[in-house]
């Protein structure tokens, strides 16, 4: 049998994309997964997180809500979990994407980023996230879209980079100035956003 090395160089560029972007990989609702990292369960098979006092509960159900996970190598994961359990309810964004690892059938929080994670404008191939976070302050609301990377050296988000700033009157005959009209005065004055370099 003669080796054809054209036909060796040609299945060598076909497989490269595979194996680039076998290094990461996107699911959505793998409720198996979920199990074994302790996010979620399903069917009959309730589990009870590792918290502690009044933190302590049984884990939501995996077929409430959508669970994004990006399997960035084999114990760090990022997980998206758009969902009421996660996120809660308010006037402004609760959610947030988690870095996390597992330990022993639950997962372990790294690190946390606020927004509702943009799974169409986030970048798979370059590990660029796009989130985008909403506050309600009375008569306007703000719109915040941010760029982020990940540390997988330290295990943690890089600073997250402001890409779209939008500030709306809900009200268009109110006359009282409304909070966080510009990107400086939001950045100054709220205190749970991760500021830019």
């Amino acid at each position: 049998m003669r080796f054809n090395k054209q036909g060796f160089i040609t299945l060598i560029f076909m497989l490269f994309p595979m194996i680039i972007m076998g290094q990461i990989s996107y699911s959505l609702n793998d409720s198996i997964k979920l199990k074994e990292l302790g996010v979620c369960t399903f069917g009959n098979n309730i589990k009870f997180n590792n918290l502690n006092d009044e933190f302590y509960g049984p884990l939501p159900d995996c077929s409430n809500g959508n669970y994004h996970l990006y399997t960035l190598e084999d114990s760090l994961y990022l997980l998206y979990p758009n969902t009421f359990d996660y996120c809660g309810a308010s006037s402004y964004s609760c959610c947030s994407s988690y870095l996390i690892k597992p330990n022993d059938g639950y997962h372990i929080e790294l690190d946390e980023i606020r927004g509702f994670l943009d799974v169409e404008k986030s970048n798979l191939e370059k590990v660029i996230f796009v989130t985008e976070d909403y506050y309600k302050t009375g008569t306007c609301s703000v719109s915040i879209i941010n760029q982020f990377t990940i540390d997988r050296a330290k295990m943690k988000f890089n600073k997250s980079k402001i890409i779209d700033f939008s500030h709306t009157k809900l009200n268009e005959s109110h006359i009282e100035p409304c909070d966080y009209s510009n990107l400086n005065d939001f950045l100054k004055s709220h205190y749970a956003y991760k500021p830019q370099k």
